[in-house]
This record gives structure tokens, C-alpha cells and sequence, in this order.
């Protein structure tokens, strides 16, 4: 099955946005274009890594019991939220 995902974020993130807890991913969008059923039980979770592989981000996920054939799941500003902890260190 193919899956086609979108993401509409700001260019870049920094401690200030963590501190005052700005939301950085503006849009996020899957769509499922060849489904010929429903998609069930769809799980989408997302983190941000910093290019030395450490972890951003607070936990995030977001479920979905089904989604129609060719359908699209669309969150705008999604809670993943930056952790101003692990942008300190």
C-alpha cells in the first residue's frame, strides 16, 4: 500500500520556540491513495532529532480508527511539542 505523507513545519527550531512552547509543525497530513478498504487502526507518531541523533521532542501520537478507501487523515498544528530540557543540553 502506498502512503503519502505531508509536512508543513518551520524551517528551523530553536530553544526559545521549547521555552515559550510555540508549536513548530504546522500540518500534517497522510493520505492512502490505492486503498481499495478502509485503513484501520492507524497509529501516526512523529519526534524531531538533532543532527546528532538526540531527541527533541515530548512524546506524540495520534490514532485513528479508520479511514475511508483513498482517504486522508489531516491534523493542523498538531501538539508534538519541542522539550526544552533536551534543547539545553
Amino acid at each position: 500500500m502506498r502512503v503519502e505523507i505531508e509536512v508543513v513545519a518551520a524551517p528551523l527550531v530553536n530553544y526559545a520556540m521549547a521555552h515559550n512552547g510555540l508549536g513548530f509543525l504546522h500540518r500534517v497530513s497522510v493520505t492512502f491513495p490505492d486503498s481499495a478498504g478502509p485503513v484501520e487502526r492507524v497509529a501516526l507518531t512523529a519526534a524531531i532529532r538533532d543532527a546528532e541523533g538526540r531527541l527533541l521532542t515530548r512524546p506524540w501520537s495520534h490514532r485513528v480508527d479508520a479511514v475511508a478507501p483513498g482517504g486522508r487523515i489531516a491534523l493542523d498544528s498538531p501538539a508534538i511539542r519541542l522539550d526544552p530540557h533536551q534543547m539545553s543540553t
